[in-house]
């Protein structure tokens, strides 16, 4: 997922509008996911916002 895809859809939650989203990715590139995820989180979590897996259909 890019960046521009995930501001995107977690736009409310960064302005504060909403606590939370849940988003559906699909991808055949479960590691690159994963690693997206760990990057926003270091750019995020300083802001008070996180990222989480919470299902892996394989």
């Amino acid at each position: 997922m890019s960046d521009e895809r995930m501001i995107r859809f977690a736009a409310p939650n960064l302005a504060s509008l909403k606590v939370g989203s849940l988003i559906r990715c699909r991808t055949t590139d479960f590691d690159g996911l994963l690693q997206a995820v760990t990057q926003w989180n270091a750019r995020l979590n300083p802001k008070g916002v996180e990222e989480t897996l919470m299902q892996q259909k394989g």
